[in-house]
């Protein structure tokens, strides 16, 4: 019990470990929130066009084809993009997995930086990259590249295909834990870019 309680102090002191296991967690809670959001609000929009002011308002097609399949909305989404082939059920098993890791940060955060027993599970991390990028590819290849007049006739390959979310999240585990130096060509590659149309000085 001493060891136990001695390796948590040496955790919570060592400011290295600290660091690291907070960035870990704002990682995984940022991972979670871009997977939600994009599977979501993909799911809905590609069923939704109609306002009410600035609401998009329900299709009764959505409600149908993807709400009646469970009562939370994320959970109905992956059914319906499990049926279309975009996701597999090991993809749903992560998202599940993910939504309890990102609750127990969320509520428990001390004790993942101070509790010897609790660790920031890194490795769903990138698993979660993996499941964003596969919705993200599946709704470019399967619903944008369709409607694109300018992809008319065109080979692309599924290596070329990157979803904004999925590029975000990669800047960001490389600017955090990855590889700061191809965060930063990144960066200075889109404001040389910016400079180049005159959007910025």
């Amino acid at each position: 019990m001493l060891q136990e309680a001695g390796r948590s102090w040496l955790k919570a002191l060592d400011p290295r470990a600290v660091r690291s296991n907070l960035l870990l967690a704002g990682l995984l809670l940022t991972a979670y929130e871009l997977v939600r959001s994009t599977i979501v609000d993909k799911v809905r929009s590609f069923f939704c066009w109609e306002y009410r002011g600035a609401k998009l308002i329900d299709s009764d097609e959505y409600r149908d084809h993807v709400i009646s399949r469970h009562e939370d909305r994320l959970h109905a989404s992956c059914l319906w993009l499990q049926d279309m082939g975009a996701l597999e059920q090991r993809d749903l098993t992560t998202i599940g997995n993910a939504r309890k890791h990102r609750n127990a940060l969320a509520h428990e955060l001390p004790r993942f930086l101070a509790d010897a027993r609790k660790h920031v599970d890194s490795e769903l991390l990138a698993e979660m990259q993996e499941v964003l990028a596969k919705v993200g590819r599946w709704f470019i290849r399967e619903v944008e590249i369709p409607s694109d007049p300018q992809c008319d006739g065109k080979t692309i390959d599924d290596s070329d295909i990157l979803s904004g979310n999925s590029l975000l999240l990669q800047v960001l585990i490389d600017a955090a834990i990855g590889s700061p130096g191809r965060a930063s060509k990144l960066y200075e590659s889109v404001v040389g870019e910016l400079r180049r149309r005159g959007i910025m000085s």
